[in-house]
């Protein structure tokens, strides 16, 4: 790795402190952790943590040094990172039923270097899936280990040391998920730190302290907690033989005791798809429709609704629920029946996912990927003239590129209004349109969505070192365009907000989403959270609670994380006084130099803050820290490229 430190100063009004590191080995590979601001760096020997408040070695290990960097991923909002080894051939279901070597996990606390589970250690030969249960402080694990037995483990994540372990190869619950073909399994803790793990319909209750299997349970297709987590309530399916029809059943157990709660089960029509707990109500979403049930004594609000299949969204409003079904909007009142002579079609296919409503007085305003309408609440009636149509094709034919997938919606919590893109034009979107809104701004981004970043006076938009800035009525205040670096993921995959790190996040299974869908309740019903995927998605919530956003993080603090969560929201704060600034890179082909710009979005004035030499690509910044980290072979500099 050659790299040559060759610095130059456009102007002599900045001065940049610099500092030496030197590391034992050549340097092979390095990240910026999101969360922490820890950079981390692998050597040939070594695997080391850079701090950025001392800009020192934090930490250093000889046995991390073969991690692979290319399964690294990053749990949000924790210090935890994981690196993960697969083989050629990965697959869980050719671990479970033939034994094959499969995955390989180690956890790491990077702001001490710390292992919290290490499955080469362990002797594990694949591991299926892991959960962070910080109330206990352990990592649950469940896996092959080398004898080929198929075992349930908690582990000590301050010690790496097992705590209990459990031999599974022989139960009933092990032959139902050697038997999954689809990893639909559902892993949770109680009040009282026992785990409940669902898998192809059985259910296992386990003693969180000693490993001891409390309960076994079959044909078990959901469950759920109340939220004080001392009450589950407990879904299965089953076939009505005399009716000949499809029937569900819920029960409520105390969860110290396992005694029922409720008289007796309560029984509901359809198949469940999905439930959630809200306002003290169980809403279960079934194949014939939806249910609403007092989750204190198991009693219905109606004994049977209209015919609602194909459910994708509910969104509760004061005296009525508005429901998404498939490829049409429907409005039922409190007692489950249907208040529209006719649904309006609001999609061209069953894209649900890209639904988003919100009222205003006695109308609502839909967005879909499809189209757009104001309709009247009381009629059904479509009060624009025309629909605003989004795509004019379906989804099917854009996922088969058919058309360009090029739709992306956000909401401004504060100016209550949907800056919508689609097809490279912009729009925005108000409860209070009483006209058919028309596009504002057309992008000259191919198949690309632009970044957005929300401004309490208006909206930046960034693809490709383009940069333009719409004040909040969508008028463009102005727009600049900077030569693209070749290297695009320097600056982009240090960014404070790290996409990459959710996206790899998004494929680590079955850890800290528990956790996350339990902090992030009244969130997550929105779908704002875009970035974390199918983990913060959700079919109900009151209408209150779906305009909710990412400002609403404080409760993550009730995870039990410590003094590592005040860290992360420090850095949280400090991106967010910094959050008029961007730091870009470009490019003087005739120069040989790269610039790093800072642009002041609100105003769209930029200055040059240092100049690099082109064959210096061996870098990354953090934007939050305001710090550039240069790797040559066994040294890193670091220079603070702004001055706090």
């Amino acid at each position: 790795m050659k790299l040559i430190v060759a610095l130059f100063l456009l102007c002599s009004c900045f001065a940049f402190s610099q500092i030496n590191i030197s590391l034992d080995g050549k340097v092979k590979d390095y990240v910026l952790n999101s969360n922490t601001g820890i950079v981390i760096v692998k050597t040939s020997r070594y695997l080391y943590g850079i701090d950025p408040n001392t800009n020192n070695i934090k930490w250093e290990s000889k046995p991390l040094s073969n991690e692979d960097f290319s399964n690294y991923s990053e749990i949000p909002f924790t210090p935890y990172i994981i690196f993960e080894s697969k083989p050629f051939i990965n697959s869980k279901v050719l671990s479970k039923v033939t034994g094959a070597k499969g995955v390989s996990k180690t956890i790491v606390n990077c702001l001490n270097g710390n292992v919290l589970f290490d499955s080469e250690t362990q002797n594990y030969k694949a591991v299926l899936n892991s959960l962070l249960i910080p109330e206990i402080k352990g990592v649950l694990v469940n896996g092959l280990k080398k004898e080929n037995e198929f075992v349930i483990g908690l582990y000590n994540y301050e010690t790496s040391k097992i705590i209990w372990e459990s031999n599974i190869t022989n139960s009933s619950f092990f032959k139902a998920l050697k038997g999954a073909l689809f990893d639909d399994e559902k892993i949770e803790i109680d009040a009282h730190k026992n785990i409940y793990w669902l898998n192809n319909r059985v259910l296992l209750k386990i003693d969180g302290k000693t490993g001891k299997l409390l309960r076994e349970i079959p044909n078990v297709n959901n469950f759920l907690f109340n939220e004080s987590k001392d009450v589950i309530y407990i879904l299965s399916n089953k076939l009505n033989v005399e009716k000949l029809n499809e029937e569900s059943n819920i029960e409520a157990f105390d969860t110290k005791s396992d005694t029922m709660v409720w008289q007796t089960q309560t029984k509901i029509s359809g198949n469940v798809s999905q439930a959630i707990i809200n306002d003290k109500k169980l809403v279960v979403i079934t194949s014939k429709g939806f249910d609403i049930i007092n989750e204190n004594n198991g009693k219905k609000q109606w004994e049977q609704s209209d015919p609602l299949p194909l459910i994708k969204k509910i969104i509760a409003l004061d005296s009525s629920f508005i429901v998404v079904q498939q490829n049409f909007l429907n409005r039922v009142n409190i007692e489950g029946h249907k208040m529209w002579n006719e649904p309006v079609k609001i999609l061209h296919s069953g894209d649900a996912s890209q639904v988003h409503i919100s009222k205003d007085n006695n109308s609502i305003i839909y967005i879909t990927s499809s189209f757009a309408n104001k309709i009247d609440l009381d009629s059904g009636t479509k009060l624009w003239n025309n629909d605003v149509v989004l795509n004019d094709a379906d989804f099917l034919s854009r996922n088969l590129k058919l058309e360009e997938q090029s739709f992306k919606i956000w909401y401004d919590t504060k100016a209550n209004q949907f800056p919508v893109y689609s097809k490279r034009k912009l729009y925005l979107f108000r409860p209070s349109l009483d006209e058919t809104p028309k596009a504002l701004f057309e992008f000259n981004s191919g198949r690309q969505i632009p970044n957005l970043n929300i401004r309490e006076n208006g909206y930046f938009f960034s693809l490709n070192n383009k940069y333009q800035f719409f004040n909040l009525d969508g008028n463009i205040v102005y727009e600049k365009e900077y030569a693209a670096f070749e290297n695009k993921s320097i600056l982009k995959d240090s960014w404070y907000w790290l996409k990459r790190g959710y996206n790899t996040y998004n494929a680590t299974t079955g850890f800290f989403s528990n956790q996350l869908k339990s902090t992030f309740k009244s969130v997550l019903v929105s779908q704002n959270l875009a970035g974390f995927g199918g983990t913060l998605s959700s079919v109900y919530g009151t209408y209150e609670s779906y305009k909710n956003s990412l400002q609403d993080l404080t409760s993550l603090n009730s995870l039990g994380l410590g003094s590592d969560i005040d860290r992360i929201f420090d850095r949280i704060k400090k991106a967010q006084s910094y959050n008029d600034t961007f730091i870009l890179l470009t490019r003087y082909p005739s120069r040989e130099l790269n610039s790093i710009v800072q642009l002041t979005i609100s105003s769209g004035e930029d200055k040059v803050i240092k100049n690099v030499h082109e064959d210096q690509t061996n870098f990354i910044i953090d934007q939050v820290e305001k710090l550039i980290y240069f790797f040559n072979k066994n040294e890193i500099i670091i220079e603070r490229i702004i001055k706090n």
